[in-house]
């Protein structure tokens, strides 16, 4: 048979490859990814010794893979990603010296395990406690390094980890300075990699480099030097965990100075592990370095708790389109030059809780600065900006200053449910601002897409919510977390019980809520994977009732079945009957009195009705007279 090209992606079907596979001499593509039911690969495999291109990506139980590598020596392309069983890595694969591509990622090649039991798949997503004495035999991480070392034609090279604490691959040959060709080195959640061979900065040609989350790392400023073409470079959390005396990345803004080429540039949690504790502001001359790469688009500093300011030359940074700071907890200021980086699309400061949102720099009226987006009045005052979102599908999108739109139909216009792309969304309403538009019209416009997973509402000043969030479960089924803040007139929860993957819920300043019963759970199943749950400040609030009802016979079924924290802070005039929700959680209740009083009530609820708690934990505290 004559077959060039055969793909068989994605197949549940499949049990076993036909022996007469190996009759197929002029295949040179073969894609079986997917296939997770394959066992073994037929010997009659070896036989196709004009394969260029073989994928068997998540073909989780296949075995008899390394027994085949070394006949197929015209391989260009190999990708055993995910493989768990094919054993260890083996010398086979040294023979294979066409590879241009090589996808090692969370294959047992870089676990180094024969004994396919310990590929469970909980032991396989915690291996280190799991496999410090694993059966089968092994092979020394040098020589491993070495068998990869003669592969020096490799362009594309990935060996992720992410996840994971292998024993082996503690560093990496010094002959990868020979892979003159090599492009893209993914390096990514290497746990036990240690160090970077001399020979790294002669990767003339490296494109792409991700250290990310490679904790032990050591050397990474001096293996950076002669990377001049570098494109992206991920050092998120890398050489965290190296030296705790001695500063790791010391020595790391020599090197970025010479990546003229950098377009990405991820230093989440690297601060710290460059000057430990020490004050990184405006003055500082790493900082001053990153300013001069013109080329710059997308630049992390997520997660560096001692960053305090950035200097005004980063106006310098003309193509930045990206600039995180999220849970720089000491952030007080941005450079007012930012605001002329007409490029600037998304300036995310969440979490930041020393910054003022509020001094932000004005940027120019044409740009849109995502996620956080101000609803603004036009000069006319007849129209707001909200248009401008009308092109934009973030990941995350904020928008406050809802009161400043002029019409629902502006709000309609944006076509807020079309933009898939949107996980994260936040609508806030400025407290006893002026409104042109009832808050429930607008809202009713900017019904979210319905692949949402977070939502938070702040603001909000109706006394009812649209009929999307009425019939939440049926528009936003993946919503795993929702925060809803600052509501003082609505009178009446949605039936959040039914969001089937909700995990955290938190309800504040709802004060026109004075009780909460079966419409808040709506009907059997309710809350079935919350795990958090905080009511605080309900002023208002007067009765919970935790006993549902559903069914013809209307007997009482449990709520909150998976709850872990249940948190309840200044509700002065809450009571909930007939007891708290039964089950095994930590609850912390403060300034809450009168749920207090009758906690001894719990205990008299017949079991018949709820089962009885596996234990309880609980933090209290009354509230204290001023």
């Amino acid at each position: 048979m004559k077959l060039n090209y055969l793909i068989i992606r994605g197949s549940s079907e499949i049990l076993a490859l036909p022996v007469s596979i190996g009759e197929m001499q002029e295949l040179v593509h073969l894609d079986l990814s997917g296939c997770s039911k394959i066992k073994k690969l037929p010997e009659s495999f070896g036989d196709l010794k004009n394969m260029e291109h073989l994928d068997l990506s998540k073909c989780s139980d296949v075995t008899g893979v390394s027994e085949q590598l070394g006949s197929l020596t015209k391989l260009e392309y190999l990708d055993v990603s995910y493989c768990k069983n094919i054993g260890n890595l083996p010398t086979a694969l040294s023979s294979l010296t066409e590879l241009q591509y090589l996808n090692l990622s969370f294959s047992s090649y870089l676990m180094g395990i024969q004994d396919g039991r310990l590929w469970d798949e909980e032991l396989y997503k915690y291996p280190a406690e799991n496999i410090s004495n694993p059966t089968g035999p092994w092979i020394d991480g040098t020589v491993e390094a070495e068998i990869l070392g003669t592969l020096t034609k490799v362009k594309y090279l990935k060996l992720c980890i992410d996840g994971f604490s292998t024993l082996l691959l503690p560093k990496l040959p010094e002959a990868l300075g020979s892979f003159t060709e090599l492009k893209y080195l993914d390096l990514s959640g290497s746990f036990s990699l240690y160090k970077l061979p001399a020979s790294f900065g002669k990767l003339h040609s490296l494109l792409y480099l991700d250290l990310s989350e490679c904790y032990r790392v050591e050397g990474v400023p001096e293996a950076l030097t002669g990377l001049s073409k570098l494109k992206y470079l991920n050092l998120s959390s890398c050489s965290t965990g190296a030296n705790e005396q001695l500063p790791s990345l010391r020595g790391l803004q020599e090197a970025i100075g010479n990546l003229t080429e950098l377009r990405y540039l991820n230093l989440h949690r690297c601060l710290k592990t460059m000057y430990g504790d020490q004050r990184v502001d405006e003055s500082n001359s790493f900082l001053r370095h990153i300013s001069t790469l013109s080329n710059l688009e997308h630049l992390i500093l997520s997660e560096n708790g001692n960053l305090y300011s950035l200097p005004e030359t980063f106006g310098k940074l003309r193509k930045l389109r990206t600039l995180d700071l999220s849970y720089c907890g000491n952030l007080r200021k941005l450079p007012v030059s930012i605001s002329e980086i007409g490029s600037l699309k998304f300036l995310n400061t969440a979490s930041c809780r020393r910054f003022d949102q509020s001094t932000l720099p004005q940027f120019r009226k044409s740009s849109i600065l995502l996620p956080h987006f101000m609803v603004r009045a036009d000069d006319s005052e007849s129209s707001s900006n909200l248009i401008k979102l009308k092109d934009e599908n973030p990941t995350i999108l904020e928008i406050s200053g809802l009161e400043s739109v002029r019409s629902s139909a502006e709000a309609q216009r944006i076509k807020l449910s079309g933009k898939q792309s949107i996980e994260k969304i936040k609508f806030e309403w400025t407290k006893d601002a002026e409104r042109c538009v009832e808050d429930i019209e607008v809202l009713e416009e900017l019904m979210p897409p319905d692949r949402l997973e977070s939502l938070e509402l702040r603001g909000y000043n109706s006394i009812s919510f649209p009929p999307w969030a009425t019939s939440i479960a049926s528009y936003l089924p993946r919503l795993v977390s929702i925060s809803i803040t600052e509501l003082p007139s609505c009178k009446i929860l949605p039936p959040l019980g039914q969001l089937a993957n909700l995990q955290e819920l938190h309800i504040e300043q709802m004060d026109s809520i004075t009780k909460i019963d079966g419409d808040f759970y709506g009907c059997a199943g309710a809350f079935p994977k919350l795990r958090t749950f905080r009511l605080f400040r309900m002023q208002g609030l007067e009765e919970w009732n935790t006993a549902h009802s559903c069914g013809e016979d209307g007997s009482d079924v449990l709520v909150f079945p998976t709850l872990t924290l249940f948190e309840i802070r200044d509700n002065p005039k809450l009571r909930i009957k007939p007891c708290l929700p039964r089950g095994e959680y930590f609850l912390d209740i403060r300034s809450c009195d009168g749920v207090l009083s009758p906690l001894e009530e719990r205990c008299h609820v017949p079991e018949s009705s709820y089962p009885a708690p596996k234990g309880l934990f609980f933090a209290l505290q009354r509230a204290t007279s001023a």
